[in-house]
């Protein structure tokens, strides 16, 4: 089961960006210290951000749910003897300590990561259910090493699958995940997320007054709800949605316009013939059901043939965006029934005038 988020939470999200000053011409030994720094400023700020009136919980994010910025490593299972050039990818986040109560993530079997997971402990990861289920099926990953980001990490906390990649398919909800402790893996420019009551724009300034009570360099790049920054990102594909709907409209109109004049130019061809019968004594409601019915079967047959069409081109869209695009029932029978209504006004009312008319001006008729 996929798990969403908990439909009451309205939390801030917040950028700062965070001092970085070393360069890959400084000594490997210097990252060490850094990390260190960076970690116990993270965490400073998670505790100074909780603590703030209106918040439930803080926590802090290499990346948000559902962004592009969600990076990815290879990794190889301890004890498989998986070669380097087969090592798998994966994506992962650097999360802090409140993670999953801020998100309302279920851990599903395990711990969550503490502050007890600090630079100088044994690296640990927890992995989504997805991930379990792929590279440990039937088995207990609770205890497994895998090796990544050049460590070995022990896999402490199984927790649900959410989306974390703003769109790609119907199983991105499903790929493999891997959350880091962040004091293992400070993130440079994290992300927080706050848990909030009902207006978490309220707590902006008290946000912005804090960052820089901790240190005059750091940056709010953005504070906004998760679902503003959900709306920020999908606006250019709303854009497009609009003008495919449009695209859609006129098609629509083409295609019954179209419809209705093949249809009615091949009734109205059969004038001399509907006359001749009208002259043998045809009933004019018997001979309006035949032309009637013989023009919805090219109309029908025209469905079932677009009917695959559509099934075939839709399958083929959803191969590579499934999340956005859908046969939906609602919208494929109200297109349907507006061409079929057009195919049956097209093989009437022709049908109804050529019955109409006088069976000699019929016969006369080329």
């Amino acid at each position: 089961m996929n798990h969403q988020f908990n439909e009451d939470w309205d939390g801030t999200v917040s950028f700062t960006g965070m001092r970085e000053e070393f360069t890959s011409s400084f000594p490997m030994f210097i990252r060490p210290l850094m990390d260190a720094a960076v970690a116990r400023t993270v965490q400073d700020l998670e505790d100074r951000l909780g603590a703030l009136p209106g918040v439930e919980n803080a926590t802090a994010a290499s990346a948000l749910p559902r962004t592009f910025f969600t990076p990815s490593a290879s990794f190889t299972v301890e004890g498989r003897g998986t070669a380097p050039e087969d090592a798998e990818g994966v994506s992962w986040v650097a999360v802090g300590e409140g993670y999953l109560e801020t998100l309302g993530m279920p851990l599903l079997r395990g711990r969550n990561v503490d502050r007890q997971d600090h630079q100088d402990s044994a690296p640990v990861v927890l992995i989504n259910r997805a991930m379990a289920e792929k590279f440990w099926p039937g088995e207990d990953p609770l205890g497994a090493g895998i090796q990544l980001l050049d460590q070995r990490r022990e896999v402490v906390g199984i927790v649900s699958d959410i989306q974390q990649n703003l769109f790609f398919n119907a199983q991105s909800s499903s790929l493999p995940l891997v959350y880091l402790p962040a004091a293992q893996s400070p993130p440079r420019g994290p992300a927080f997320l706050l848990r909030t009551g009902p207006k978490p724009e309220t707590l902006a300034p008290a946000v912005r007054e804090l960052l820089s009570d901790v240190d005059p360099d750091l940056q709010a790049l953005g504070l906004q709800s998760f679902e503003s920054l959900i709306d920020t990102f999908f606006g250019g594909i709303r854009a497009i949605n609009q003008l495919l709907i449009a695209v859609g409209l006129v098609a629509l109109v083409l295609a019954a316009v179209g419809i209705y004049g093949v249809i009615a130019y091949s009734v109205a061809q059969r004038t001399r013939e509907i006359g001749i019968r009208m002259a043998l004594g045809a009933r004019r409601r018997d001979v309006l059901r035949q032309v009637t019915w013989e023009g919805l079967v090219l109309a029908l047959l025209g469905f079932f043939l677009g009917g695959i069409g559509v099934v075939l081109v839709v399958l083929g869209l959803t191969a590579m965006l499934r999340d956005l695009t859908t046969i939906s029932p609602m919208v494929t029978v109200a297109v349907a029934g507006v061409l079929f209504l057009v195919a049956v006004a097209a093989s009437v009312l022709p049908a109804r005038r050529a019955a109409g008319i006088d069976p000699l001006i019929a016969l006369r008729a080329e």
